[in-house]
């Protein structure tokens, strides 16, 4: 599903990870906001949904805290990085200002104000 740069509002429902046909989600670059809901990785590592990226939004908080122990299994998705999931969890540039996202198992950080993303691919 492709959305990204549609200038989309509002919070993510958790029910559009619910969608079992849904391989790719791209959400990137526009004013979403509120928190990341914790069924994105319950559906990256249980279902068709292989690529999430939610970059350059206004979420906020912090992504479920078991999806870094998600990353290591030894299952359908691992640390060799089966998966893609990004947000802005990078500190923004030339601040002292914390990341808008806290994820331990995202595999891309970006930084949206010098809108930029890093491979943080989980690390064991």
């Amino acid at each position: 599903m492709l959305a990204a740069n549609n200038s989309l509002t509002g919070k993510l429902p958790p029910d559009l990870f619910k969608l079992e046909s849904i391989q790719k989600l791209r959400l990137e670059d526009n004013s979403l906001s509120g928190s990341i809901p914790r069924e994105v990785m319950y559906a990256l590592h249980n279902s068709t949904l292989r690529s999430v990226t939610l970059h350059f939004n206004n979420f906020g908080g912090k992504v479920r805290p078991d999806c870094r122990d998600l990353c290591r299994q030894n299952g359908k998705h691992t640390i060799q990085g089966e998966y893609v999931f990004t947000a802005d969890c990078a500190r923004p540039t030339g601040t002292r200002d914390e990341p808008r996202v806290t994820c331990p198992c995202c595999t891309d950080c970006c930084d949206p104000l010098a809108r930029t993303c890093m491979s943080e691919r989980c690390k064991g």
